[in-house]
């Protein structure tokens, strides 16, 4: 829609030229007294007075030649013709404050920017000035990925994490270990977040996302009359190479613990479980009580 009057910028748009007669004159174009060249868009969007008097559009002139005022009666010399052109501008490209619209361009804005619905930000949000925020949520909106309280603590509550630990009563007693055996008595969810910690069948962790996690194992033994037992991380069924505790028996062992803390990198689905292997000792007792097998996406 065209408008007259003043611009958004607030400048003026209104033009006045002067055209003093020599004498017959019944059109005016070009230059006027100041040297400004009579110059419009529209027609209609024009005003002529001669020596003061307002004509009349299509009767006392016509605009059909463009910048041109025509069809004048002939003027006597010394006629003084004013024209006041009011240029048009146009809020086509304006984003209607009750409908919305889109920003193509750049939008700077000094002061403060109140959102009262959802804020879709398709590229890269940069804040100079700190970004205040309480609850920071995944894609869709469902589900809290990050809060930060008024202290600034941060935390995580989707993070995959969990802890099991082994039955009671405490002793599970006369366990061969010989060979690489994998621990079966995390049936103790103490937390699992996500549900990805299998304490009923496989007993063994599954990475929900491809990333680092922290993954820890102790194991508490009881009655270990010689030789040496180890403890090792399998990672989809395979030993993962590095990630291993021993203790090795110098007489007979009461109770002893072997510990286990690893970065591991895991793609999603990969699993990860907690296996013995002693030299000899047939009649081991694992202390379920005092073991536990943990774990947690660092990122």
């Amino acid at each position: 829609m065209a408008y007259i009057g003043k611009s958004p910028t607030g400048t003026g748009v209104r033009q006045r030229y002067y055209f003093t007669a020599s004498g017959s004159e019944t059109s005016l174009s070009g230059a006027d007294d100041a040297g400004l060249t009579l110059s419009f868009s529209d027609g209609n969007f024009v005003d002529v007075m001669l020596n003061g008097v307002t004509l009349v559009a299509g009767t006392d002139y016509n605009t059909t030649t463009a910048n041109t005022i025509g069809g004048l009666s002939a003027l006597a010399a010394s006629d003084v013709v004013e024209v006041v052109v009011y240029d048009i501008f146009t809020v086509a490209d304006s984003v209607s404050a009750k409908n919305g619209g889109t920003f193509s361009g750049n939008v700077a804005m000094g002061g403060t920017l109140s959102v009262t619905g959802t804020s879709t930000l398709t590229g890269a949000a940069t804040a100079t000035g700190g970004l205040n925020v309480g609850t920071i949520k995944e894609a869709t909106g469902a589900t809290t990925a990050m809060t930060i309280d008024s202290s600034g603590r941060i935390l995580t509550p989707a993070r995959p994490v969990f802890r099991a630990t082994g039955p009671s009563p405490s002793n599970v007693t006369n366990q061969n270990y010989t060979s690489v055996t994998k621990l079966t008595f995390w049936d103790n969810e103490v937390f699992d977040v996500g549900s990805n910690f299998d304490s009923s069948t496989d007993y063994d962790f599954t990475a929900p996302v491809t990333g680092y996690y922290q993954i820890n194992a102790n194991v508490t033994l009881r009655d270990l009359t010689g030789g040496f037992v180890k403890m090792y991380l399998y990672k989809n069924g395979s030993a993962y190479t590095g990630a291993f505790s021993e203790n090795e028996a110098e007489g007979t062992e009461d109770r002893f613990t072997l510990n286990l803390s690893e970065v591991v990198q895991l793609n999603a689905t990969d699993t990860i479980d907690v296996r013995i292997n002693a030299s000899s000792d047939t009649s081991l007792d694992f202390v379920a009580n005092e073991s536990s097998f943990s774990g947690f996406l660092i990122g």
